[in-house]
């Protein structure tokens, strides 16, 4: 088990460093830390409270590991499909005497101790101007990063626990029962709160939650991997010959239109993928406003604040709309780099600014507002979906995922997105929850149109770039 997991965790870096160059990918941590280091002490200045930044941090890691824990739902297959030759240990069962199950709990653990370092250590660190300030003792640091290590793995054994019990046929409807009936009663008898405090504070390892935590993480792994079944394969599904009858219905003389829409609605969740991202991006969204307006004292307009934030999904979107996607597959047909991004743009139109407006119009309908500000939001949310749309496409080509592990583009991506949006959340906290100025008006009016075609300037840029570079 050891060399297994000194073989994988070798392998993990040498894939980044093949896909980015090693000198991009190793300052990654160095980044994720100034970053963090740099939110902290701008909440610090405006008075947030150590604890609230903490409970945020956590929520975030918390998530992160739910997410990362689907490892075990794609298993080798999907892995080996999107990483082709720059992943082979994870095939390694089908010829060497490792079994699916090992292969598979090593590659979880490494995946645990990898992002224990490359992101968790630099959050952890991120913290240190409250150690300048006396909010933390040094130690704190150290606490900090170990129950973030924990949360994250606790969202990972969550993750794959459901995965595995669905390898034994469990129907989804039985497990989503038991999840809302373990919630609901770890609601009703109050043991939701020291759970979740013991992983967030961790300031008494001895106490019953904590030991509960401490014991109950890695038994939740070891008990899913002894469930899983490795044979365990999806029923194959049969589908009717469609692409003929969806390209006569849509404009797309090459047929790339309707290749993307296919390969979106035929992966698995299909077009419902969009939504549940703008839908999960407004939870979000509610719980940032609800927080924001504890630490500045005022609540934003609602529909400049959620303009602002949700147009971000325009990157989610773009990642299923290109999950499929890779610039030199198409290099054999008689078909222009440029044509290939055109299509997507006419995808993300279709199935990406739909989810983005009816999350709006939700956000809307829970926090009202005035007629003007809605309109407002409105504009904001359509000019930068437009613009993160652009600026993805433009930085990562048809790979959105894998560029943020770039430092450099990350870095650049980071500085693009926080550019608009970060003037767009100010404007929205002062001008609160009354009428609008009418200076505010005319300002948002011209900027945000102006971020619209710059986004869709660079999407027809990328076309050119991407171009030259296969």
């Amino acid at each position: 088990m050891r060399a297994l997991l000194s073989w994988l965790a070798r392998e993990e870096f040498r894939l980044h460093a093949d896909l980015f160059g090693s000198r991009r990918f190793a300052p990654f941590p160095l980044l994720v830390a100034a970053l963090a280091a740099s939110a902290v002490w701008a909440l610090d200045a405006a008075g947030t409270a150590p604890g609230e930044m903490v409970t945020g941090v956590h929520l975030l890691v918390f998530g992160f590991g739910l997410y990362t824990g689907t490892a075990g739902l794609v298993g080798a297959d999907l892995i080996e499909r999107v990483l082709g030759e720059r992943a082979l240990l994870l095939s390694a069962s089908a010829y060497l005497p490792v079994s699916k199950r090992r292969l598979l709990g090593a590659f979880l653990l490494k995946d645990a101790a990898y992002y224990a370092v490359l992101f968790l250590l630099p959050l952890g660190v991120g913290f240190a101007p409250l150690v300048f300030t006396g909010a933390f003792a040094p130690l704190d640091l150290l606490i900090l990063w170990f129950s973030l290590l924990l949360l994250f793995a606790a969202g990972m054994a969550i993750t794959f626990a459901f995965i595995a019990v669905r390898t034994r046929a469990v129907p989804r409807s039985a497990l989503a029962a038991v999840a809302v009936g373990a919630l609901a009663a770890g609601w009703w008898t109050e043991m939701l709160a020291p759970v979740w405090d013991a992983f967030v504070a961790f300031d008494d390892p001895l106490a019953p939650a904590s030991l509960a935590v401490l014991l109950g993480v890695p038994l939740l792994g070891i008990a899913s991997l002894a469930v899983y079944d490795p044979t365990h394969r999806r029923a194959a599904r049969t589908r009717t010959a469609a692409f003929g009858r969806w390209r006569r219905r849509l404009p797309d003389e090459q047929g790339l239109l309707t290749r993307t829409l296919l390969d979106l609605g035929r992966s698995s969740g299909g077009f419902a993928k969009p939504v549940v991202s703008a839908a999960l991006l407004l939870l979000l969204t509610v719980f940032l406003e609800s927080v924001a307006a504890s630490v500045v004292g005022v609540a934003p307009a609602p529909g400049l604040f959620y303009g602002s934030v949700l147009g971000l999904s325009a990157f989610t979107t773009y990642s299923w709309l290109t999950q499929f996607d890779d610039i030199a597959e198409y290099r054999p047909f008689p078909i222009t780099v440029a044509a290939v991004f055109r299509a997507k743009r006419v995808a993300f139109l279709l199935v990406g600014i739909p989810p983005a407006v009816l999350a709006y119009a939700v956000a809307l309908a829970y926090a009202s507002t005035t007629p003007l500000d809605a309109l407002l939001g409105l504009l904001v949310l359509l000019s930068l979906s437009a613009y993160f749309f652009g600026l993805t496409v433009y930085l990562a080509g048809l790979d959105p995922n894998a560029f943020l592990f770039d430092t450099v583009r990350f870095a650049a991506f980071t500085v693009g997105v926080a550019v608009p949006v970060v003037p767009a959340l100010l404007v929205g906290f002062a001008a609160g929850e009354g009428d609008l100025p009418l200076w505010l008006v005319a300002a948002v009016a011209v900027c945000a149109p102006v971020l619209g075609l710059l986004g869709v300037a660079l999407a027809r840029r990328a076309g050119e770039k991407w171009a030259d570079a296969v």
